[in-house]
């Protein structure tokens, strides 16, 4: 791993503790979630009324289920 630019490292191989979450926002999860959820949608999933995260297609023959947690 390379320090980011303006950091100074004082030994070699010294490590950074990340004090914020990696990508900024704390609604982060929310929004992947949604473009994620609307890409299942619009590729023939349906999406549950029970648990909003669990996804069903059926075509052909085959039967699909996603359960899809995002994480921060």
């Amino acid at each position: 791993m390379v320090a980011p630019p303006g950091l100074t490292s004082i030994q070699p191989g010294q490590v950074c503790k990340l004090k914020k979450v990696l990508y900024g926002l704390k609604q982060a999860g929310r929004e992947r979630f949604a473009k994620l959820s609307s890409f299942f949608i619009s590729v023939r999933y349906t999406q549950s009324m029970n648990d909003y995260s669990l996804f069903i297609n059926s075509s052909e023959g085959y039967f699909t289920i996603l359960l899809m947690y995002v994480m921060i």
